[in-house]
């Protein structure tokens, strides 16, 4: 009998859990189900990113944890009919709240992690030691988690996410962000998961920079973005003679439309820069175990000396220079194995994590699980 694995994700964490969550479900041999934790706009952008809903809970106020009363109705629902979940994999700090709301705390959980151990909220620490397995798959905040003695980090591998959008799709795409057929402008990705730790006004600044050096340029920014207003701002306040836009939906849809990406990685999982990677997007990096990440991939990095808006635009500036004096299309990876992207690995960690979660428990009617 497969495994019965619950997915509680919350689009509002970012698009990396999302594009996590969506190869997760690719893994055979597991009866997946899919909790959408938000409005039915946050089902839709879940499906936008390969994650179809089974249920969608609302969360009032946007607090996920508030979703608790429809989620022990389900959880009661799923107790009666005897398919209590063998494991919840939680995509997010917030929906491991809630599943402790909705299930207890006895039923085998993990959580997805991206975030630096320092950024967690003290309420939610205590949940964490007491058994939930934490996954990330950047190694430096890995190692961070793991330095923490009371806590079971494991690291997962950086896999190439599935393209959302084929590259026949790149005229359209760049169409619905203003670039007109045949029009001779670079479009650059700002690539931040979640999007408010990216600063869209450093952002204008350094677009500024391309554009003093002869490159049209227009910038695209994911909705939410850090800084958003003031980089709106500074785009009109010079006459609005480069682009700022706003993207509304998954970044990573829009990958094969992009000529250059920037990505400064605070935390995140690194999951978006990775599909831009896979859709031959030359992306520019400053964290040098995020390049190495990229690279082993077979991504094409610029690697910038620091964050500063100067350096970054130093970085981008040849290839920028270049692709202006002669546009071309983007050439995505060759359609590499599931060995190639990392996908298969991780598929087999993460079903081994879940079969080992599992085996700790047993089932029964009184509590939904005993530990072993």
């Amino acid at each position: 009998m497969s495994l019965r694995i619950l997915h509680l994700i919350d689009p509002a964490a970012g698009e990396g859990p999302l594009l996590a969550c969506a190869a997760a479900l690719r893994i055979p041999g597991f009866d997946h189900t899919v909790w959408t934790i938000g409005p039915r706009a946050a089902a839709r952008r879940a499906a936008a990113a390969g994650v179809p809903s089974h249920h969608t809970l609302p969360a009032p106020a946007r607090r996920p944890t508030l979703a608790w009363p429809a989620a022990r109705a389900l959880a009661a629902d799923l107790r009666r009919a005897g398919a209590t979940p063998d494991v919840i994999h939680c995509w997010s700090f917030s929906t491991l709240t809630l599943a402790r709301l909705a299930f207890g705390p006895r039923l085998p959980k993990m959580v997805f992690a991206c975030s630096d151990p320092a950024d967690i909220p003290r309420w939610s620490r205590p949940q964490l030691a007491d058994g939930p397995l934490l996954v990330t798959t950047r190694r430096t905040t890995w190692r961070r988690w793991i330095a923490d003695v009371s806590l079971d980090a494991r690291h997962l591998p950086l896999p190439i996410p599935t393209p959302l959008t084929a590259p026949s799709a790149r005229d359209d795409l760049r169409a619905a962000v203003g670039i007109a057929p045949g029009e001779h402008a670079l479009l650059i990705a700002l690539l931040a998961d979640p999007p408010r730790a990216a600063d869209a006004r450093a952002f204008s600044f350094m677009l500024g920079l391309l554009h003093l050096a002869g490159a049209r340029v227009i910038g695209v920014v994911p909705r939410g973005v850090g800084q958003g207003r003031r980089g709106a701002r500074f785009v009109r306040a010079h006459g609005r003679r480069w682009g700022l836009v706003e993207w509304d939906g998954p970044m990573s849809v829009l990958a094969p439309a992009t000529d250059l990406a920037m990505w400064s990685p605070p935390n995140d999982s690194g999951l978006v820069a990775a599909a831009y990677a896979g859709a031959g997007i030359p992306i520019v990096v400053h964290d040098p175990d995020a390049a190495a990440a990229l690279t082993q991939r077979g991504a094409q990095v610029l690697f910038s000396l620091g964050p500063s808006v100067p350096q970054i635009a130093a970085a981008l500036l040849p290839i920028a220079q270049s692709l202006a004096a002669e546009p071309r299309t983007p050439t995505p990876l060759p359609a590499h194995t599931p060995e190639q992207t990392g996908a298969a690995e991780y598929r087999t960690l993460l079903a081994d994590l879940w079969a080992d979660a599992a085996r700790r428990w047993i089932p029964t009617a009184a509590t939904g699980a005993v530990a072993r």
